[in-house]
């Protein structure tokens, strides 16, 4: 019964580690997400930056240019560039959305296994004060059984202190006898039933 205890009790310890390892994890994803929200900031803001200094090349080359040709050039070649960085930008956050799915059915996975953990640490606990009661339930009663017997002792030097005929010291040892094994026919009984509630509490 210990032993199986033990088996569960190892059990529960991995669920812990693996539970400890994938959170690690899931923090781990949450903080480089962090980092890379952080540097798409750092990104628009130069991208920002680069539109408006494109504005301000193509105010002046609108101002040197005077014909509606280089006017164009200019316009195709700074939308150009902002239609490539905005395709880079576009699938960068593609791949950011499926790792970040990712990361969410972990963290299902995880809350799962917490549970689990939980319930069968509990059912444990509970296995083991049961087990516990019908163990110190057993010891009483066998305290109590051993202070019976010494009492059938006592009374049975008694008895053969108070008869001094053979006849008599023998009915008394057969009255001691069949008191004896009445207590022991109740005492076996008694183990059975607590065997049998034993068995209960292992199911």
């Amino acid at each position: 019964e210990v032993a199986g205890y033990k088996e569960q009790w190892e059990q529960l310890e991995q669920w812990k580690l693996t539970c400890a390892t994938t959170e690690d994890q899931l923090q781990a994803a949450e903080a480089a997400h962090a980092e890379v929200l952080r540097q798409q900031e750092s990104q628009m803001q130069a991208l920002q930056m680069q539109l408006a200094a494109y504005e301000e090349q193509l105010e002046q080359w609108q101002l040197k240019t005077a014909t509606a040709e280089e006017q164009l050039q200019a316009a195709e070649a700074a939308y150009t560039e902002l239609s490539r960085a905005k395709n880079q930008q576009e699938a960068h956050v593609q791949a950011l959305e499926i790792e970040v799915a990712g990361y969410k059915e972990q963290w299902e996975q995880l809350e799962q296994w917490k549970l689990t953990c939980a319930t069968t640490e509990d059912q444990l606990q509970a296995a083991e004060a049961a087990h516990a009661e019908v163990l110190r339930q057993q010891e009483s009663q066998m305290q109590a059984l051993q202070m019976q017997l010494a009492a059938y002792e006592e009374q049975l030097e008694q008895w053969q202190l108070k008869t001094a005929t053979a006849e008599e010291q023998l009915q008394a040892a057969e009255a001691a006898y069949t008191e004896l094994s009445r207590a022991k026919n109740q005492q076996e009984a008694h183990v059975q039933a607590l065997e049998i509630e034993v068995a209960g509490y292992k199911e």
